[in-house]
């Protein structure tokens, strides 16, 4: 009788046990991760909400290099806040991609309230304040050739703060970055301002491993869901409030 019951246990806990699912992300910066030590940020917050959305499944939020993370989600899982273009591997033997589920915009963000953007000559002499490690591609050659100057910082944080206190000319971030950072900083709101001339939209979607379709129908089911719009109202700013950024 003792065996039985011990059988009937173990058959129960099987029957409640959980499919794993890894989302992998390779950005540690706001509003995607804000505290990585305390999982505070919207990817903590993605994860939080799939396993009340999702019961049969338990998501779990992993941080790695680039690289790493996209090998990673290549095998088994998901990477979060991709866009095609920026991940080899695009074609449907590889990833499965949702609809883009935020919009963004790549910003130049500078102190000087009069410098307008035509194009690159508008930057000469002017010192780039940039994450250590990022490589600005439409930035590169400039820099190579001595035209821009480059200083490195840790993160987008920290540009926004050497750029309030003059320690560099403009820097990069995107735009639901710079939003929050603005948002925690309001001081900054009228020691930044949007480069005007400069506009590079995107968006960004969610790569699901192409050997994990049953994953990727419920993340498709999550992103058209209550809770998905409520998270997004948390965290991120609406594309037809951009203009509230400007102070111009």
């Amino acid at each position: 009788m003792r065996y039985m019951l011990l059988l009937l246990i173990i058959i129960a806990h099987a029957s409640c046990a959980k499919t794993v699912v890894v989302l992998y992300t390779y950005y540690e910066k706001p509003p995607f991760i804000i505290d990585l030590k305390n999982n505070i940020g919207l990817s903590f917050d993605l994860a939080s909400e799939l396993n009340h959305f999702a019961q049969n499944y338990h998501f779990e939020l992993v941080y790695l290099p680039k690289q790493r993370a996209t090998n990673k989600a290549i095998e088994a899982g998901a990477l979060l806040w991709v866009n095609p273009s920026w991940v080899n591997g695009t074609n449907t033997q590889t990833f499965l991609w949702t609809k883009p589920v935020m919009y963004d915009r790549e910003l130049y963000v500078t102190n000087d309230k009069s410098l307008i953007f035509s194009d690159n000559s508008s930057l000469y002499n002017k010192t780039l304040v940039g994450v250590r490690g990022y490589h600005y591609f439409n930035l590169n050659e400039l820099i190579k050739q001595g035209n821009v100057l480059r200083h490195n910082v840790d993160n987008e944080t920290t540009i926004a703060k050497m750029l309030a206190n003059k320690r560099g000319d403009f820097g990069v971030m995107g735009l639901q970055t710079y939003s929050y950072i603005i948002k925690q900083n309001p001081e900054y709101k009228n020691q930044l301002y949007i480069l005007e001339g400069y506009v590079k939209p995107f968006t960004r979607s969610i790569a699901v491993s192409s050997s994990s379709p049953a994953i990727y129908q419920k993340l498709i089911q999550f992103f058209q869901s209550d809770r998905w719009i409520k998270l997004k109202d948390r965290w991120l700013i609406h594309r037809d409030d951009t203009a509230q950024l400007s102070n111009r």
